[in-house]
């Protein structure tokens, strides 16, 4: 997985075109020209995000039944939605928020429906929760009618602070970030020579040579090329190259355990302590994975006690193993993806514990949510930016978020993905890129799309003025 790690923060995104919704924010009556709700009772109320009023939804009959609203579009052009929710009852402890579009054409047939955003862990609070998504149209399309779903129809919410709006793209996006660059990336050098044996110093050069990067590249590892005598060439390539690294797969508990209390240790910390001795710096990937497939298999066999008290013991064993060794962790991968400690302990917060243990065993290491389709793709960007914002508001440990960056051939413009970005740093917590990977066949393509993303990130202003970048090695982290 080529990866970088990027802190960035929100900076003006493109520039949106005129809002597509008619009342948007509730304030005004419903009717045949706006909002609807098939399947359920629609509604106002006083409890708004902003304004005075939001829309109640209620009595739902189905998973489908929600709150909807057909708006006009052009076919293969993309559009940004975004509202915020508000759950009123719940029937299980979370629940995901779905959001999709059906797009028709006024020539006639039926159209597609698509699955554009979700939100996996909306829960019964005080609080809003933002959901959205971006997409393009389907060619062809002239409507687009908005859903907001939820499977359990015993589910009623608020919705308030809604937009629909067309994503223009920049044809400038290159130009401006090259300049940010000049602006934010480089800085002046001044040379005093002190000529004091009236040297002729015609034809002299001076001849600068950067040995080290502020902006942190780095590249993920096999740790047995790492410890590999013979490997120097694979070595050598990565010591001159890079100064931040990732064991790709050492430390991921279903490969150190496959046994119940049998962890290996022997092969992550080889190479971990290799790459500390010629100085680089390294992310801990990753103390938990939730994801069906990616967690030990014994685990299905305990209990829920039995299993809190095992991740406790991996926790433990492991810093006891690489303590002040790593400087981040990704601490629970992938979450929006997989709820399997969620559902397995009965605690629906157990990712916020996962901060907070983690914290405790070992307060220096900055500890990271890790996630992808939220870059390379709009379905996970705004509920990952939610998930951020919520774990620091509730005084969660959280330092940073993961942004996985796994691009196909066809790739997104740089437009939306700057948009993602922007979207992103609204969490208000520094982003590290930390997976990047390009799926093209056409070598040329490829290595253009490699530096559009390249430039786009290293573009991108940083929290508080720090400089990250890092690069960790080709494709998913295995």
């Amino acid at each position: 997985m080529l990866a970088l790690l990027l802190a960035v923060s929100l900076i003006g995104r493109a520039e949106a075109a005129s809002e597509l919704l008619h009342n948007p924010d509730f304030e005004s009556s419903f009717g045949a020209s706006n909002w609807f709700c098939n399947g359920c009772h629609l509604s106002k109320s006083s409890d708004s995000y902003h304004g005075h009023s939001s829309a109640k939804i209620t009595q739902r009959s189905h998973n489908w039944a929600g709150l909807s609203q057909t708006v006009n579009v052009k076919g293969n052009h993309r559009y940004v939605f975004k509202a915020y929710i508000k759950l009123l009852s719940h029937t299980l402890p979370y629940h995901n928020v779905e959001l999709m579009i059906h797009a028709t054409s006024s020539s006639g047939g039926h159209g597609k429906f698509i699955t554009c955003g979700e939100s996996p862990y909306v829960q019964q609070t005080s609080q809003w929760v933002e959901i959205g998504f971006d997409k393009v149209i389907p060619d062809g399309s002239d409507k687009a009618t908005v859903y907001i779903q939820i499977n359990e129809p015993g589910v009623n919410y608020l919705v308030d602070g809604a937009s629909f709006q067309e994503l223009v793209l920049d044809t400038n996006w290159k130009s401006e970030a090259l300049n940010r660059i000049e602006q934010m990336r480089k800085n002046d050098v001044h040379i005093k020579v002190a000529n004091h044996g009236n040297v002729n110093l015609h034809g002299v050069t001076v001849e600068l040579n950067q040995t080290s990067s502020a902006f942190a590249f780095g590249t993920a590892v096999r740790f047995d090329l790492v410890t590999n005598p013979s490997a120097t060439g694979y070595q050598k390539y990565l010591y001159d190259n890079f100064e931040w690294a990732t064991v790709a797969n050492a430390f991921k508990w279903r490969l150190m355990e496959y046994t119940q209390g049998h962890p290996n240790f022997d092969h992550g910390m080889g190479a971990l302590n290799a790459l500390l001795a010629k100085g680089m710096t390294v992310r801990g990937h990753n103390m938990y994975w939730g994801v069906h497939g990616h967690y030990p298999a014994w685990l299905d066999q305990l209990s829920e006690q039995q299993v809190l008290q095992a991740m406790h013991t991996h926790i433990n064993d492991m810093i006891s193993h690489t303590r002040g060794k790593f400087a981040h962790w990704d601490v629970n991968n992938e979450n929006l993806h997989g709820d399997y400690f969620e559902k397995k302990t009965g605690h629906p917060n157990i990712t916020m514990d996962m901060f907070q243990w983690l914290h405790s065993a070992e307060p220096g290491v900055k500890l990271f949510l890790n996630e992808y389709n939220a870059l390379n793709s709009g379905r996970y960007t705004t509920s990952l930016k939610e998930q951020g914002r919520i774990f620091r508001d509730a005084g969660i440990p959280i330092y940073g978020i993961g942004e996985q960056s796994h691009f196909n051939h066809g790739h997104d413009d740089m437009s939306t993905v700057k948009y993602r970005l922007d979207k992103s740093a609204e969490a208000n917590l520094p982003l590290w890129i930390t997976e990047l990977s390009v799926a093209d066949s056409d070598a040329n393509r490829k290595a253009q799309t490699f530096e559009d993303l390249l430039t786009l990130y290293f573009s991108h202003p940083c929290r508080r003025g720090h400089h990250h970048l890092g690069v960790l090695s080709r494709g998913h982290a295995m």
